[in-house]
């Protein structure tokens, strides 16, 4: 490994958007000459954590190259306010925010050796513990689910993790793993893995040579065949692509179904209708970032990377802040208060009659005035060499 061939990794690992403090433990373990080395890192997303594992291989040059990224995204716990069982959801939560859980009562043999501060911190656990039991006293469902988020967010990585039953299946509903190419072919950003993981549709560019080895899988396991994209004209050059995780379908390697809803061709347009059209979506809604075409803009290339994008809409002569993410398998925009609840269109305004075609327009002349610019937080990944094929499903957009 060359030393120039070790800055275009770290370049990489930069581009992606993967925390550069792997760099020195890339760099010790780059320097074995190990044909397959991983390196793993982590970094923090709001209250969410995202894990990446790197994974290297030496080509015939001598020369690593990055194939792929193992990402496990472990969900931050929301605990909404709220009284079950005459305990303070709320106020629970801030308790055992504030208790000790780094020690357990098995873990010193005589009680009479505590320290002060030990018996203190074991106290407060007692106390804690008796509110959390009673969240889920008398079968109350409500209780029993808050109670297990509440478990799940405050006894990972502790003592109290090996002594509750069931404890690993339950933090498991909170964490996604998957699998994600970082070749020539197609390629995600630490953010785009991260969105997708959430559930939420990426624009992506993906290269033919892979997508054709891959049309007769997908045309198999697509589940409605009128909606696979059947002309492979499309296939004969780059072309751009939202992808989405089907978290029903795993594939034999374990990865979750990739789905590719590609721009639908004139023809298709022609004969169906178009199906989804993001600026078109956005534009029909009435939001004030709305009115000017650089923040509409960049409302379009935030939904488009995937993002939960934050707009404001006017509510009663205020402006309330909401968020609008993609929803690829209803082919709309789905908007959420910043608790996380989902709000219909209707509330915020959306009037089905509003001709949207003048915002559209000064949108597409923003854009050919800036054409060439780019409006995202991250650029494109550098290249890689060795091709890495993944399962696919097929649908146009």
């Amino acid at each position: 490994m060359t030393a120039k061939n070790l800055q275009d990794l770290k370049d990489k690992v930069k581009y992606l958007g993967i925390p550069e403090k792997v760099y020195k433990t890339m760099e010790e373990a780059l320097a074995t000459g190990i044909p397959d080395v991983s390196v793993g890192t982590d970094d923090k997303i709001g209250q969410d954590k995202m894990a990446y594992l790197l994974n290297f291989h030496q080509g015939k040059n001598g020369d690593y190259y990055l194939n792929s990224v193992d990402a496990t995204l472990t969900k931050g716990i929301r605990i909404f306010p709220g009284t079950v069982n005459e305990i303070d959801i709320k106020a629970l939560d801030e308790e055992m925010g504030k208790t000790n859980w780094k020690i357990h009562r098995d873990m010193f043999n005589n009680m009479a050796d505590l320290t002060e501060t030990e018996y203190q911190v074991l106290r407060d656990q007692n106390r804690v513990m008796e509110k959390l039991m009673q969240l889920g006293s008398e079968g109350n469902e409500r209780g029993m689910a808050v109670q297990e988020l509440l478990m799940v967010k405050y006894f990972r990585d502790t003592v109290f993790a090996e002594t509750i039953p069931d404890f690993h299946k339950m933090a498991a509903k909170h964490e996604v793993k998957q699998n994600f190419p970082t070749t020539i072919e197609e390629s995600y950003t630490g953010k785009e893995m991260y969105n997708m993981m959430w559930g939420r549709g990426v624009k992506n560019e993906i290269n033919p040579q892979l997508k054709k080895g891959q049309n007769q899988v997908a045309q198999q396991e697509v589940q409605d065949p009128e909606d696979a994209t059947q002309d492979n004209a499309i296939l004969k050059k780059k072309h751009q692509a939202y992808v989405i995780l089907d978290f029903n379908v795993k594939t034999k390697k374990g990865n979750y179904l990739m789905k590719y809803f590609y721009r639908q061709t004139a023809e298709q347009v022609k004969k169906d209708g178009p199906k989804f059209n993001v600026a078109r979506k956005a534009a029909e809604l009435p939001y004030l970032e709305r009115d000017d075409p650089k923040t509409f803009a960049w409302t379009i290339e935030s939904l488009e990377k995937g993002n939960l994008t934050k707009v404001h809409f006017p509510i009663e002569g205020k402006s309330v802040p909401f968020t609008l993410e993609t929803n690829l398998r209803t082919r709309s925009l789905t908007a959420k208060d910043m608790e996380g609840n989902i709000v219909p269109h209707a509330y915020l305004g959306k009037d089905q009659s509003v001709d949207v075609t003048p915002i559209i327009k000064k949108y597409q002349e923003y854009m050919v005035k800036n054409e060439g610019k780019n409006h995202s937080y991250y650029r494109r990944p550098a290249k890689a060499m060795v091709k890495v094929k993944t399962r696919g499903e097929e649908l146009s957009l």
